[in-house]
Formats: structure tokens, C-alpha cells, sequence
């Protein structure tokens, strides 16, 4: 919750009691972008609603790094209940939390079927931070009795699940339709990797979700808020989002800090979309900029 009367008129995305205001505008503009969202009923949106309050009103164990708030969670619920995926791909997991809410969400609309894996999740580490937590740890000690419809590949990158022909890709490609989910490195060019990345395991006309389009606006209201100088700026998400030249979503209000864009069914577009990626200069780095290179050149063909 905000306390600084200078960010009075703005949300952070965790306002829970302000979550049914907060989204309407989300709603509206999502049901003008896919008719899949228009034909949800008012009764729908409300359970959405339901479930993000009954996730975020449980205290979680074993939560550390920077979460998805109530308004991201919507977000994500919205598209849950309109695309109705057998199977989403998330791409970057931390501590659990996005993990567990999608699981969470899936099980509660009906999505998550018998023996069969609902959520693909993947992350670069295994453990996390000096304290070295458990990637993923939040689903197993809040959510013990989803485990079995989730499945959980650490140490490994969406260029290398494409590129290397990882069991992953195929498995994945077996379970359509299939919603993606994006909340990993933000600094470009890696968004823009991990969507070509994941835009060649989907159909055309994919939804991928991404958080985080917007994150200078939340770590700036964390340090208004905190007192606290504010760090180098982070705008790959933005940039994926902003470039993009095909459908796309913008979160609003509460759901300020999501984004959607819908995968290219016309290669010529997608390669205008990486010439316009490769305009702007990496943020990660000269380390691992020549790795980041290689991998966009293997992607763009």
C-alpha cells in the first residue's frame, strides 16, 4: 500500500481493495482487442476478480524478490478465462509466486486436467540470491497439492529450449492451445529473445503475456515512496511491447505494469519488428552482449 500523498493518484498494483475499480479499465480494453474477451459474462470477470482476491489475501511462505502484484495477477487471470489454454509457458519464475497463481487460477477455471502438465515454467538459476532460495520454492510450501500439474526446468534459457531442440519444445508443442508468460531478465535484448524464442514454439496468433512493461514506473513509486535513489533504468519489456507491430494489450490502471502482444502469422512483420529491436543498444552489458548477438542472428533466420 502507498502511504506518500505524491503518489496519491497513481496505482502500485497491490491495492486489493481497490481491485474492483481498478481493473474495469483493463477489462474494457480487453474485450475491444479479442472477441474471446467479450463473450466472458459479468459473472466471469467477477469470479476472475474472486480469485486474485483469495490468492492475495493468503500469506504466502517462502516469497523473496519482486512478485507480480493483485493488478498483474489480473491480468493474467482475464486471459486464463478467455483463451482457456491446455497448457501456458512461463519464462522466469523467482521465487514461485507468478507460478503458483497461474496453477492457482487454472485449477480454479476448470483448466488443469488429470496426469497432464498445466504450467511449463523455466528459469536460468536453481537457487537464487545470496541466501541461495529455492527457485520456485512458493508453489511446493503454499500449493503442495498443484505440484503435480506443473513442471519446473531451471538452469536453461528460451534460446536454448529452441535452438537446442530441448524435449521441452516438443512436449510443449504436443499441449495447444498454449498461453505464454513472460517475467524474466527485462534488460535488452533479452524479452525480445525470449518472445522470438517462444513465438516459434506457438501457433500464430499466440497470446504471450509480459510483466514488467513498465517497471521504471514501479521502482520510481518505490522510491518516492522509500526515499531511496532510483536504479539504472531497465526498458527491454518496454521496448517489446512499444516495437511491436502486430496486435498487442496494454494493461491500465491496476494492470499498468502487463502487456500482451499476439505472434506474427507473416514472417516480413516479425522481421521488421527484430530490425527495429536491433535500433537500440543492449542493456545487458558487454559480457554478455556477444552471447545475446549470436542468439538474435539465430533467431532472425
Amino acid at each position: 500500500m502507498i502511504n506518500n500523498k505524491l503518489l496519491t493518484n497513481i496505482y502500485f498494483g497491490s491495492e486489493l481493495d481497490k481491485l474492483d475499480k481498478g481493473t474495469r479499465s483493463t477489462e474494457h480494453t480487453l474485450k475491444q482487442i479479442d472477441p474471446k474477451f467479450g463473450v466472458l459474462s459479468d459473472e466471469c470477470w467477477e469470479e476472475v476478480r474472486a480469485i486474485v482476491k483469495e490468492f492475495f489475501k493468503k500469506k504466502l511462505v517462502g516469497k523473496f524478490g519482486g512478485p507480480i502484484t493483485a493488478g498483474d495477477a489480473f491480468f493474467i487471470a482475464a486471459y486464463l478465462a478467455a483463451i482457456k489454454p491446455r497448457t501456458v509457458v512461463e519464462v522466469g519464475v523467482c521465487s514461485g509466486v507468478s507460478s503458483a497463481f497461474i496453477l492457482h487460477a487454472g485449477h480454479r477455471l476448470g483448466l488443469c486436467r488429470s496426469r497432464e502438465t498445466f504450467l511449463h515454467s523455466m528459469d536460468l538459476l536453481r537457487f537464487h540470491g545470496p541466501e541461495q532460495n529455492k527457485v520456485g520454492q512458493v508453489v511446493e510450501l503454499n500449493f503442495a497439492t498443484l505440484m503435480k500439474y506443473w513442471k519446473l526446468s531451471v538452469e536453461i534459457t528460451t534460446p536454448q529450449v529452441v535452438l537446442g531442440a530441448h524435449a521441452l519444445q516438443q512436449e510443449i508443442s504436443e499441449c495447444l492451445p498454449t498461453l505464454a508468460f513472460i517475467d524474466a531478465n527485462h534488460m535488452h535484448p533479452w524479452p525480445t529473445l525470449d518472445v522470438l524464442a517462444i513465438s516459434r514454439i506457438l501457433v500464430p496468433g499466440s497470446w504471450i503475456l509480459m510483466q514488467d512493461t513498465q517497471v521504471m514506473e514501479r521502482w520510481i513509486a518505490n522510491c518516492v515512496e522509500r526515499g531511496v535513489p532510483s536504479p539504472k533504468p531497465c526498458r527491454g519489456v518496454n521496448l517489446v511491447a512499444s516495437n511491436w507491430n502486430g496486435t498487442k494489450a496494454i494493461g491500465w490502471d491496476m494492470c499498468y505494469n502487463m502487456g500482451a502482444i499476439k505472434t506474427h502469422s507473416d514472417a516480413a512483420a516479425q522481421q521488421e519488428f527484430i530490425r527495429h529491436s536491433r535500433m537500440y543498444p543492449f542493456e545487458v552489458g558487454t559480457a554478455a552482449s556477444s552471447e545475446c548477438a549470436q542468439y538474435l542472428d539465430a533467431l532472425s533466420r
